[in-house]
């Protein structure tokens, strides 16, 4: 049996808000789902696995971004593979290829804030993804342990 101490600051990991700015993230949960309107959308949480931009400062932060999966929006997947250099086309309803697809590798994100009202009235910053590009690196065994 392992003991978890919550109180404990050593072993907890801690993750912030990422700051704007390009940064190397890797794609590290993909879950699909059905948004209150019916639309199919893929969730994906991004951990940065690299940060020149601050010296490290907003490694294992993480940025959440939505695909949706309409004719209208899907333009924003179909721009992931692109920087990714995917050129066969794909089903989005095949979730084991779309998923190999958005965590094969890491992935710059330029990283971009925009206002968000709580539920209390108060704004907050919440950084989203804004462009994506091709990273182009060998895989580096920190970038796999940060995930």
């Amino acid at each position: 049996m392992m003991e978890i101490v919550p109180s404990q600051e050593e072993g907890r990991r801690k993750v912030g808000p990422v700051a704007a700015g390009r940064r190397l993230f890797w794609a590290a949960g993909v879950d699909f789902r059905v948004s209150a309107a019916g639309n199919n959308y893929i969730s994906v949480r991004f951990t940065c696995v690299e940060d020149d931009v601050t010296e490290g400062a907003h490694v294992a932060n993480e940025v959440w971004e939505n695909f949706v999966l309409t004719e209208k929006a899907v333009w924003k997947l179909q721009n992931y593979a692109h920087a990714l250099k995917v050129e066969e086309p794909f089903d989005t309803e095949n979730e084991t290829v779309v998923r190999d697809i958005l965590t094969r590798c890491p992935i710059y994100i330029d990283v971009k804030l925009r206002d968000r009202t709580m539920p209390d009235g108060t704004t907050v910053q919440k950084p989203f993804a804004s462009s994506f590009s091709q990273c182009g690196k060998d895989i580096d065994e920190l970038w796999e342990k940060v995930l």
